[in-house]
């Protein structure tokens, strides 16, 4: 899997928007985001298939996002990227 086409992060922009508006997150384009300068969340992609991988304290966790999203897995998704912020 390559990195993201952003074109394709376009049903999470709600999603980004909160992360974004966290303290410690910095944006560095391209679906690529660092929290207190490390990396902590950015986006893969194949012809049929799209994941994000997030930074937690025991490694890198893979989280599927289908197209289109589900509610429910976009719930799932910022409730793990909420946590995840909060035991930093």
């Amino acid at each position: 899997m390559s990195r993201i086409d952003t074109a394709r992060l376009g049903d999470l922009d709600d999603v980004l928007a909160e992360v974004r508006s966290w303290e410690g997150i910095e944006d560095r384009g391209g679906g690529t985001f660092y929290l207190r300068r490390k990396p902590y969340l950015h986006f893969h992609a194949g012809h049929d298939s799209r994941r994000a991988d997030v930074r937690r304290f025991e490694g890198w966790v893979e989280f599927d996002l289908p197209e289109p999203l589900p509610s429910g897995v976009k719930e799932r998704f910022l409730a793990l990227l909420r946590d995840e912020h909060a035991e930093r």
